[in-house]
């Protein structure tokens, strides 16, 4: 059976920079994959080209299809879903206006699918019912964060493109959100993450790529790379 997602030969640039030079990997349902490295690294760049965000060039396959020609409200339709670095939701509209608009691309086929899935949001970020009515951009960092997670959950994903989801977020906070996203994951949803906290991301991922300057500079099973000398030491602190 093919993967979930197939990553080949990915190149991403910017004019003349390079970013992402022949990244390969894959992503098989209902996995749990880790994209780590230093800041500039390519991370980002990765979702974005999967996401159809940025150009590329490579082959990007979900469910064997190529995704190359795709918008990113395709990419969507098909089944991924992007939670951007910074949490790309709406502030100007309410919580419940951002919730509908990512229903909007299945809203005529799939919706007591998607009404399950929105009882799902609403039972993991209990917050996020109780302000519904309320404009996005007034809510604390951590429940934006709920909110993205949420509004990508509503898209009926198999597979969530998640860009530093704990960033700026409490300890507290990072530790309900990573509960929710194994609760997702249980679900059968498969999880790509890039995560500036290394020690979290390898203890909650499966699998992991090191990338280094656009390359893949080691890759193989979280728990092999959380105990890897040049990782502890470039990534773990230790």
């Amino acid at each position: 059976m093919a993967p979930l997602l197939q990553i080949e030969n990915l190149a991403v640039s910017y004019g003349v920079i390079r970013a992402v030079r022949g990244v390969s990997f894959a992503v098989e349902e209902g996995e749990v994959v880790t994209l780590i490295g230093a800041n500039g690294a390519g991370k980002s760049s990765v979702l974005r080209a999967i996401s159809g965000v940025v150009p590329h060039q490579g082959t990007v396959s979900y469910r064997g299809t190529d995704l190359r020609r795709s918008a990113p409200h395709e990419v969507v339709a098909r089944g991924v879903a992007h939670v951007p670095e910074g949490r790309g939701i709406f502030p100007n509209l309410t919580v419940e206006e951002n919730l509908r608009l990512a229903m909007w691309p299945n809203r005529r086929s799939r919706q007591a699918e998607q009404h399950t899935a929105l009882r799902l949001v609403f039972g993991l970020f209990p917050r996020i019912e109780e302000r519904l009515k309320q404009m996005a951009g007034t809510l604390s960092g951590g429940e934006q964060q709920m909110l993205a997670v949420g509004r990508a959950l509503v898209s009926l994903p198999r597979l969530i493109l998640l860009d530093e989801p704990s960033m700026g977020l409490s300890p507290k906070v990072t530790q309900e959100l990573f509960a929710a996203l194994a609760t997702i994951n249980a679900q059968g949803v498969a999880l790509l993450l890039v995560e500036q906290n290394a020690h979290l991301a390898l203890h909650f991922a499966s699998r992991g790529l090191v990338l280094e300057n656009g390359v893949v500079a080691l890759a193989g099973p979280a728990r092999d790379l959380a105990a890897d000398p040049k990782v502890r030491a470039v990534y773990l602190g230790r």
